[in-house]
C-alpha cells in the first residue's frame, strides 16, 4: 500500500468547485490519491456526482447490496451542492463551520481513507447493518444539543411514574 502525505491545497487552487467540470477533476484527483488497496476495492464501484446533497441531508452516501437488496449495483455518491454550500470558496465562512466541530477541526483526507479501508478490509466483516460515522463528532453533539432536549418534554419524572405506568405488585 502506497503511503502518501497529505495533498497539498495548492494542488488544487487553480481548479473552481463550482466549475463541473473542474468539481469532476477534483473528485478524479481525490480518487487517485486514495491507496492502492482502497482504490482496489472501489475497482468495480461507481462513483456518480449528484446535486440532490440537500434532500438527502448529506456529502456523499454509499448504496450497494444489503441483506434487504440483494444484487444492488454498488456505487458511491458525492453531493456537490451540499460540499459546496458547507466548504465552497468562502474562507471566512469555513471558519464559521470549523469552530463549531467538537474536534476543532476539519477531517484530514488519511483519515476518512483509514475508516474506508476499514470497512473494506476483513477485519469489518462483523460490522454490519450499522452506519459508520466519520463526521469529527458532529452528529453526537447535534443529537445532544437538539434531539435530547426535544425529547425531554415527553419524559417523566419518578414522582410522576405511577401515573403513567401501572405496577403490579408480586
Amino acid at each position: 500500500m502506497r503511503d502518501r502525505a497529505e495533498p497539498d491545497e495548492s494542488e488544487f487552487i487553480e481548479l473552481d468547485p463550482r466549475n463541473p467540470r473542474d468539481f469532476e477533476e477534483l473528485v478524479r484527483e481525490a480518487l487517485d490519491d486514495l491507496p492502492d488497496l482502497l482504490l482496489k476495492a472501489l475497482d468495480h464501484v461507481a462513483v456518480v456526482i449528484s446535486d440532490k446533497g440537500r434532500r438527502h441531508r448529506a456529502y456523499g452516501l454509499y448504496q450497494g447490496d444489503t441483506a434487504a437488496r440483494d444484487n444492488y449495483p454498488d456505487r458511491i455518491i458525492i453531493f456537490r451542492d451540499t460540499l459546496l454550500r458547507d466548504f465552497g470558496d468562502d474562507p471566512d465562512a469555513l471558519e464559521r463551520r470549523r469552530i463549531h466541530w467538537p474536534t476543532g477541526r476539519l477531517a484530514k483526507p488519511r483519515e476518512i481513507v483509514n475508516a474506508a479501508l476499514f470497512l473494506a478490509s476483513d477485519d469489518a466483516s462483523f460490522a454490519t447493518g450499522a452506519p459508520f460515522i466519520i463526521d469529527g463528532g458532529w452528529t453526537a453533539q447535534s443529537i445532544a444539543e437538539h434531539a435530547i432536549p426535544a425529547m425531554k418534554a415527553g419524559f417523566y419524572g419518578l414522582d410522576r411514574s405511577q401515573d403513567v405506568f401501572s405496577w403490579d405488585p408480586v
